[in-house]
């Protein structure tokens, strides 16, 4: 057990280490892209990777979660028929969703006005396609993916500094990204191939639909996840314009990238913890228990902190001017240490308890699709973020109480 906590923490420190650079990226990604965009230019862009992130989940469809756990509890002997399987499945998820755009294209005209720009932001999905994160989650290597996910990301923000100049460049943000990723993902893909022994082969139909079946709950979880996220984006794009979008997607991407601070730990426990399940079922409760509180009392800190000095710092660089951002952020801060509920969603995956995972997420989105319009129409852009504050608080109440019982 000793060189199993060993390798939690070495995962760690490798995700801790990529986390930084998460948190750092998108916050000077959006720093250059206000300065040098605008916020309505920056709206668009907001509301176009909102679009494709619904795309995003059904590709990914929680293999993230899944077939980590799969290949964790295997000990990596499936490691070849998981790998076939879940690739291929995307494959097919990424061609079905790019007919389903480009139907929507020919029916809803702010779609349609975009294609070309939610186009780009469609075909980064192909990046997620090869980059088998499961497995180097599942076998416990991030050494390799950590390195060449910070190297991609500082590349990205170097070529977008210099090469977007003004608001007319808008669609060389989306390109650059692709450029780059595509180049790290080739490099992971091959990576992970050799290293693991991996051989590829066309799984049969009903290996992938047993795969979809399998992450079905996951899947509509995080789904319905990204509904009551996205879905406020794409709200606001559609009632109030992108000017609005941009304000309320400043202050819901520093949240995020507090937010994210949390994610490496769940990540490095996760193949752990899915062991530790099966073996002593008391110490697994006792350690959920020990780590969730650490992890509420992080979010915590880090939220008053921002209370205190982000405003000031950020005025400081410049970054933005229009007070509304920090009144929206402000109601950000407040949802923050609710946060935690993403890691109550990864202790009821291991306990098998995915059905339940659905129906609390279900209950939120129907929560949030009942607040967003009347709070909005109250009080505007403010009335997303509370309506946001709310349905976190609700989504954490839920997945603490399922969670900690045996």
């Amino acid at each position: 057990m000793n060189s199993s906590i060993r390798r939690v923490w070495i995962n760690y420190i490798n995700l801790a280490a990529g986390q930084i650079m998460n948190y750092v990226y998108p916050i000077a990604l959006l720093y250059l892209l206000v300065r040098i965009l605008g916020l309505e230019t920056y709206g668009l862009l907001v509301f176009s990777m909102a679009v494709v992130s619904f795309f995003k989940i059904v590709c990914g469809y929680g293999f993230d979660l899944t077939a980590t756990k799969a290949i964790a509890e295997s000990d990596g002997s499936d490691l070849s028929k998981i790998f076939s399987e879940v690739l291929i499945t995307k494959i097919v998820l990424f061609f079905f969703g790019w007919i389903v755009l480009a139907l929507l294209s020919f029916f809803v005209e702010k779609i349609s006005d975009n294609f070309l720009l939610i186009s780009l932001y469609y075909s980064l999905i192909v990046i997620d396609i090869l980059i088998p994160v499961y497995v180097y989650h599942g076998m416990q290597k991030m050494m390799g993916l950590t390195l060449v996910t910070v190297c991609a990301k500082f590349i990205t923000l170097v070529v977008i500094y210099f090469c977007v100049g003004d608001s007319s460049d808008y669609l060389l943000v989306p390109l650059i990204e692709l450029l780059v990723g595509m180049v790290g993902a080739v490099g992971l893909f091959v990576y992970g191939v050799r290293v693991f022994d991996i051989k590829i082969y066309i799984p049969s139909i009903r290996s992938v639909f047993g795969q979809i079946k399998d992450g079905f709950f996951v899947f509509i979880s995080k789904f319905s996840v990204a509904l009551y996220t996205s879905l406020n984006v794409v709200y606001l794009g559609f009632s109030v314009g992108e000017y609005s979008v941009g304000i309320y997607s400043v202050a819901e991407k520093i949240y995020m990238a507090l937010r994210g601070l949390l994610n490496p730990l769940i990540q490095a426990f996760f193949p752990y913890f899915s062991r530790l399940h099966c073996i002593d079922r008391t110490l697994f409760d006792r350690q959920v228990w020990v780590l969730g509180l650490l992890c509420a009392l992080t979010l915590s800190f880090f939220a008053a902190l921002s209370a205190y000095f982000l405003q000031p710092a950020l005025e400081f660089v410049g970054f933005v001017s229009d007070e509304n951002v920090y009144g929206i952020l402000t109601v950000f801060l407040y949802a923050l240490p609710f946060a935690v509920g993403g890691y109550y969603s990864s202790i009821l995956i291991i306990k098998g308890r995915a059905g339940l995972l659905f129906k609390i997420t279900v209950l939120t989105l129907l929560a949030n699709i009942c607040l967003l319009p009347a709070l909005v129409t109250v009080w505007g852009l403010k009335g997303a973020a509370i309506t946001f504050l709310l349905v976190q608080v609700f989504h954490f109440a839920l997945q603490f109480v399922y969670a900690v019982k045996r």
